[in-house]
């Protein structure tokens, strides 16, 4: 019994998840952000290359490093939730088809 997206966003009772239909959506905005950050410290490196070569070539080094493992841990904790929402959801089908035995 799926609901839509605005039905599931304000069912008062949450017997609907709204995170598992928005995951896609909140994966590329957390790799766009990610993406983001990881260009301005690119830029931050460079800036600082003027002023330190060690730490300008640092930064710059480290920042895709730091992009793969933000990509990471957001991919880690988006499929940590669908997990949790798909445990809930079976749970759920469990006890209705118990109950539907103990009624027979």
């Amino acid at each position: 019994m799926e609901k839509g997206f605005w039905r599931t966003l304000f069912d008062f009772s949450f017997r609907s998840f709204v995170t598992i239909s928005i995951t896609k959506l909140l994966y590329i905005i957390g790799i766009i952000l990610a993406a983001i950050v990881s260009l301005i410290e690119i830029m931050l490196g460079m800036f600082y290359l003027r002023d330190s070569a060690i730490i300008g070539f640092i930064i710059i080094i480290f920042s895709p490093v730091g992009f793969i493992i933000s990509v990471i841990l957001i991919r880690v904790f988006l499929e940590l939730a669908i997990v949790l929402f798909s445990i809930a959801r079976n749970t759920e089908e469990i006890v209705r088809l118990i109950q539907k035995g103990e009624s027979n």
